[in-house]
């Protein structure tokens, strides 16, 4: 895998620091590498990150690797708002903040929770750096890889950064800072600095990784590697409408069906999904929308304005529903 072996890459640039392997193979050559993955979200979160990390955890300890998981309290969980502080699941170990989220359907309470998230990270990190090799850092919240990077120059912990989101670019498109914002200088400056130190940049796309090597150009196009996100093809496959108990539950064996399932949020360009429906009114199609976010009320009252009735909205489905 080749994530695996960016690790392992990462874990050999700290061999002037002394540590002792948490375990050895039965041959007695082979140090097990000790990895620590921070991100705000994990399961029984819905969140996306939260769910491919979780996958990405388990299939690193299948490995031999020593995978640790350190993130939050349940922010998006179905009905629970809390979990254990610590627990072993699949082989990983995962430790809980203390620290639950704040007003979290509203974007200073989201900034909130994330900032609280990024303190208890540093302190954690602060405490327990010797216990890793390599520290795997996302950007849930965007400004998490900053505490890989007070790690390695504090610690010399090698760390790894996998870019879900880009920072300020993101907030720039949305309008909510100026490119010429004292705070957009900021970050990318933060970026740079961030990037140029890790071991290896992790990014989605192939445009993603034009965009890093364009924010920061002194960074090697061989140090960002792009791994797209991935799903299991013996877990979601196909199935016939027929024979889909929730298309037979929800009306939708007979229509043609377009669905939307995930997060309908600030970046989600729901406004050309409501043209089409505009274009398409009186035609045998039923609009699903499986979800939330933020711009899913938007999306509710102008179809109401609009008067389709060809819509359905239905919450987040569990993990297990989603084939």
């Amino acid at each position: 895998m080749i994530l695996s072996k960016l690790l392992s890459r990462a874990s050999r640039a700290k061999s002037f620091l002394d540590f002792k392997p948490l375990c050895i193979s039965e041959e007695g050559a082979k140090l097990s590498l000790r990895l620590l993955i921070l991100n705000q979200f994990f399961p029984p979160d819905f969140a996306a990150t939260g769910q491919l990390i979780d996958e990405l955890a388990k299939h690193l300890a299948t490995q031999k690797l020593n995978v640790e998981v350190f993130t939050g309290q349940p922010g998006y969980a179905f009905q629970t708002d809390s979990a254990p502080a610590q627990e072993h699941v699949g082989g990983v170990l995962i430790r809980r903040s203390r620290m639950t989220h704040l007003w979290f359907q509203r974007i200073r309470g989201k900034a909130a929770s994330g900032i609280l998230f990024f303190i208890r990270s540093f302190f954690y990190l602060f405490e327990s750096y010797r216990r890793y090799d390599v520290l795997l850092v996302t950007t849930a919240p965007p400004f998490l890889p900053i505490v890989a990077y007070l790690a390695y120059k504090l610690f010399k912990l090698p760390y790894v950064c996998l870019l879900y989101d880009l920072y300020p670019d993101i907030a720039t498109s949305l309008g909510v800072i100026g490119s010429d914002h004292w705070m957009t200088k900021l970050w990318h400056r933060l970026n740079r600095a961030v990037w140029s130190n890790a071991q290896q940049i992790i990014v989605l796309s192939d445009s993603m990784k034009t965009r890093v090597l364009t924010n920061c150009p002194t960074l090697p196009a061989k140090s960002v590697s792009v791994i797209h996100s991935w799903a299991d093809p013996t877990h979601i496959k196909p199935c016939p409408k027929q024979d889909n108990w929730f298309a037979h539950t929800h009306d939708l064996v007979q229509p043609f069906t377009v669905l939307y399932s995930g997060n309908m949020g600030r970046c989600h360009d729901m406004e050309t999904i409501a043209e089409a429906m505009q274009l398409l009114q009186g035609k045998p199609i039923q609009f699903v929308f499986i979800g939330g976010g933020a711009k899913q009320p938007i999306l509710e009252k102008q179809i109401r304005e609009m008067g389709l009735s060809n819509v359905t909205f239905l919450p987040y489905q569990t993990k297990a529903d989603l084939p």
